[in-house]
């Protein structure tokens, strides 16, 4: 993968986006690469890492990003969460507003003002000592969502201090990766696929991520 690039064809620009680094950045990056101007058709907070995909073009724009609200892309985010899901694979679903006093995610009743509805599923793929690797199956791209609600089942995401993750490490960075990426190639019935794998550094070293990935 040649300069962080899956794919890089006539409609689109399929980049790996690394950790700490913004939208901002990795969409100057894309637009370098692709020698103009594209737009993301999702973005990523800043805290993770993993695929993002860009539009070169209107057109190629408005059909992925109708195909990306109707839930036809298929996002699985990995996580090393601190301690174990109470229960270790299940569906969740909660709904949740944006509290910008506490500037966290927070529940709030379903007919208040402005609540969102979280809604995916997760397994718990290995576990190691106190951590586990936790997969997220879901349609839509809000990392912060999963951190939230990763830590509201009882396993927050290791490093992350804002929802809890940071008791066994201090100052380390988010373990969360959108590692895998699926959705239909335009007009066409083939699929796309695309995999950003987890960092070569603790706390992803813990894990036998080969066997995992069947690398």
């Amino acid at each position: 993968m040649d300069n962080n690039v899956f794919l890089n064809n006539e409609k689109i620009i399929v980049l790996y986006k690394p950790q700490n680094i913004s939208m901002e950045d990795i969409t100057a990056q894309a637009n370098a690469i692709a020698g103009g101007k594209v737009v993301s058709v999702y973005n990523l907070d800043t805290v993770a890492g993993g695929v993002v995909v860009f539009a070169k073009d209107k057109e190629s724009l408005a059909t992925l990003r109708k195909a990306y609200f109707d839930g036809e892309f298929e996002f699985k985010f990995y996580a090393v969460c601190v301690g174990v899901p109470k229960v270790e694979s299940d569906a969740y679903s909660a709904y949740v507003k944006y509290d910008k006093i506490d500037k966290k995610i927070a529940h709030i009743p379903q007919l208040n003002a402005g609540a969102e509805q979280i809604a995916f599923t997760y397994k718990t793929i290995e576990k190691v000592q106190s951590i586990s690797l936790v997969r997220v199956d879901t349609n839509t791209t809000t990392p912060e969502y999963v951190r939230f609600a990763l830590s509201d089942i009882g396993a927050p995401i290791f490093g992350d201090a804002v929802y809890g993750g940071d008791k066994l490490a201090k100052n380390t960075n988010t373990a969360l990766m959108l590692v895998d990426l699926r959705f239909k190639d335009f007009d066409k019935e083939e699929y796309l696929t695309f995999r950003a794998l987890p960092p070569e550094n603790k706390p992803w070293l813990y894990f036998n991520i080969n066997k995992i990935f069947k690398l």
